[in-house]
């Protein structure tokens, strides 16, 4: 049983209770959820299906003379070294939830609100770094060159959870729900504008237009296959002058 109820409402709670404006956008016509609500929904029909809340979780150990991998769950580090800061190639076997870019461009519902809300991020998006072992100070994470963010030393041995921030990995993630999000439309407006509205009607020119639709999807899904391949990632962490 996937009870979609339950956790919305303890989340709507929560969001009440930090900003009572916001939390209102949440479900904003009082019957349909945004794009924020859906996601508890989507959450609570994942952990139904025993989906996997750990994207991957990598633990590297600074402290000695050379570094070295304590952990790599759902993941291969490769090449790690030290020569200037530390530097090291790391392949997961899955992708995050692009988050970051959800949480910049959905316009219609507080995100960052029901983040702070839920557990959505720890069910579904765990993906962990730590660093222990560093010298005191603020580090620069560059991931294939772009800036992932700064953090100093006690943060990073904490552990970061990189699937709540804009890396080349959540990147990637956006194609993929975004050709989805184009697969599904596909098939939506097949069924919505052609198949079920014209279908009293002998129009010579519906099958072709259906078929060339569901030629389209066909290949939207195969590229969102193609771009749902994890990739290495060149990963740097050097200290802040």
């Amino acid at each position: 049983v996937a009870d979609l109820n339950t956790a919305v409402v303890r989340m709507l709670a929560r969001a009440d209770a930090q900003n009572h404006e916001e939390a209102l956008k949440i479900i904003p016509d009082r019957v349909h959820p945004a794009f924020a609500g859906h996601l508890i929904m989507a959450e609570e029909l994942l952990k139904a299906w025993n989906a996997r809340p750990v994207v991957s979780e990598v633990a590297i150990d600074a402290s000695g003379s050379r570094p070295v991998v304590s952990a790599a769950d759902h993941a291969q580090v490769t090449e790690l070294s030290a020569a200037s800061g530390l530097a090291w190639t790391q392949l997961d076997d899955a992708l995050p939830l692009p988050f970051a870019a959800w949480n910049k461009g959905k316009g219609d519902g507080p995100l960052s609100l029901v983040f702070n809300s839920s557990d959505v991020a720890e069910a579904l998006n765990e993906e962990g770094l730590r660093v222990t072992g560093l010298k005191d100070g603020v580090y620069s994470l560059k991931i294939d060159g772009e800036d992932a963010g700064t953090f100093n030393n006690d943060r990073l041995a904490q552990g970061i959870n990189l699937g709540l921030l804009s890396t080349p990995m959540a990147k990637q993630a956006k194609k993929v729900y975004d050709l989805t999000v184009s697969h599904c439309d596909l098939h939506n407006n097949r069924w919505r504008t052609i198949q079920v509205p014209l279908a009293d009607y002998d129009f010579q020119q519906s099958t072709p237009a259906m078929d060339a639709l569901d030629a389209l999807e066909r290949e939207v899904v195969a590229r969102r296959k193609q771009a749902a391949q994890p990739v290495p990632h060149h990963f740097t962490l050097t200290p802040v002058a």
